[in-house]
């Protein structure tokens, strides 16, 4: 649907780093680009990003006004060559990424419980809103999470393998997991912990998804590499406990 993929872009164009610098949104405050931001203002500053997601993506909550009026402007939005690539995502690239998920997803089930000690068998329902991407590259989002449902965005297009896009989801779905059941970890420490896990990550490997092992050289992604060859997973230790431990050294 167009409309998601236009809210996840949007979403993504203000929160992700490097995209824009926040305290420099004023220098592109003219043209197509100042209603964008002048809407996002209202958004951030009424607290509207959930219920314009749960809205758009479930359909649910769509009765406030303001919401009704920034509908309206994401409804407008062209998106050049959307059909095409709704046909590809439906058809093609969906089923198959959701056939892999279902039969993989046993198997993430084991790597949670051996390495954080959660259970992920909880998990009721997972929304992923697929976007174009016109480069290359790996992007997405985790756009909300809640104890019965989580929606993560993935930008990809027909170079984008299955594995390749159900990598990426599995790296915004550990970030829903790991806030939902509090692990307390600083955000900087939560993110090069999923790097080091998924995409092509030790996470990736154990679920097939690549043969490939390509993580960062920073202290976390040094301590994780640490943990699983010391294999300290079959000693009942949850990577997270050790990653604080080595922490506070």
């Amino acid at each position: 649907m167009k409309e998601v993929h236009v809210l996840a872009a949007w979403y993504d164009l203000i929160h992700c780093p490097g995209l824009f610098r926040k305290d420099n949104l004023y220098a592109y405050y003219f043209g197509e680009m100042s209603k964008f931001l002048y809407f996002k203002y209202l958004i951030e500053s009424k607290g509207l990003w959930t219920p314009l997601i749960r809205c758009i993506c479930l359909r649910v909550g769509c009765r406030n006004p303001l919401v009704q009026r920034i509908l309206e402007v994401v409804r407008s939005v062209e998106v050049y060559g959307w059909s095409k690539f709704s046909e590809y995502v439906g058809r093609i690239l969906a089923p198959k990424v959701k056939r892999l998920f279902n039969d993989v997803f046993p198997v993430f089930k084991d790597f949670m419980a051996r390495v954080f000690n959660i259970d992920v068998g909880n998990i009721k329902e997972l929304y992923v809103i697929y976007g174009f991407n016109p480069g290359s590259g790996l992007y997405g989002s985790l756009l909300h999470y809640h104890r019965d449902y989580i929606i993560v965005s993935n930008f990809v297009n027909e170079y984008v393998s299955p594995k390749l896009a159900l990598d990426l989801i599995y790296h915004e779905l550990l970030h829903a997991i790991l806030r939902l059941h509090s692990l307390d970890l600083p955000d900087e420490v939560e993110e090069e912990l999923i790097d080091s896990l998924t995409p092509e990550g030790y996470l990736s490997i154990y679920l097939g998804l690549t043969d490939k092992l390509n993580i960062g050289k920073g202290k976390i992604s040094e301590v994780v590499s640490e943990y699983f060859k010391d294999k300290l997973f079959s000693k009942g230790i949850p990577i997270q406990y050790y990653i604080k431990r080595k922490l506070k050294r």
